[in-house]
């Protein structure tokens, strides 16, 4: 008779049920080496974000994902830091379909080789909902899974920065259009995300859309929409300035 212990140690050392057995769970399963290259998605990751093994398998992160808020690599920070990032919420989109705002909550963990050196980390998913051209699925989120959201204030005291804060608060609620400027990486989203978190619209859909991101040929259908049968594929669908 087999004890639970060798039961165990058989187990893990079987890669082939352990895959079957991520396979099996109703949650996004995925790691990542410490080059940050996927060497493992299971299905659940795959009905989470219409993406196959074969099209993530042995590719980097960041050309499979882009994150169109202020939230930190996940993987990469919890392998910086060499401990668990537990419940972070975050939104992402895949570059295979740019349009569709993905909002999970992650478990990060750290792992290691015999010699305790970081050699990549695993993380399991947990759809929360999807924003798909501003429609936001409800979900009920349980109580006793603890969830860390991005804040929603910017942090720093360097006087210019806290000028742009003000003043970007101060017209969060005006109907009139702000137009933000910046370089490349300097933030301009997030100041976005400021006004609407101060605004009386908080509590409705906020519609990030990265242009730089999204192919050519995609881009008039995003913004004006599509309609069923216009093209192959084709669906009807609202685009961004309808829903906004």
């Amino acid at each position: 008779m087999i004890n639970q212990m060798d039961f165990f140690r058989n187990l893990a050392l079987d890669l082939d049920n352990l895959q079957r057995m991520f396979d099996l769970l109703p949650i996004g399963v995925m790691a990542v080496d410490q080059n940050d290259i996927i060497v493992y998605y299971n299905k659940g990751q795959g009905r989470l974000e219409n993406l196959t093994f074969e099209e993530t398998l042995g590719r980097k992160e960041r050309d499979v994902y882009g994150v169109p808020d202020f939230s930190p690599g996940i993987m990469r920070t919890c392998r910086r830091m060499n401990r668990p990032v537990l419940g972070f919420m975050c939104t992402y989109y895949t570059r295979k379909d740019p349009a569709k705002i993905i909002e999970g909550a992650f478990w990060a963990f750290p792992l290691h080789d015999q010699a305790g050196n970081v050699t990549g980390s695993l993380c399991f998913t947990i759809n929360v909902g999807s924003l798909e051209v501003g429609r936001r699925k409800s979900v009920v989120w349980p109580e006793y899974l603890p969830i860390t959201r991005p804040s929603k204030e910017i942090v720093g005291a360097n006087a210019a920065m806290s000028k742009a804060v003000n003043l970007a608060k101060n017209k969060a609620d005006s109907p009139s259009p702000v137009l933000i400027t910046g370089e490349t990486g300097v933030g301009k989203e997030l100041v976005a995300r400021l006004i609407h978190g101060h605004s009386s619209r908080s509590g409705m859909p906020f519609l990030p859309i990265n242009c730089a991101a999204i192919p050519s040929q995609l881009l008039e259908g995003l913004i004006f929409g599509t309609t069923k049968g216009s093209f192959t594929g084709a669906v009807d669908r609202p685009g961004l300035f309808e829903e906004a």
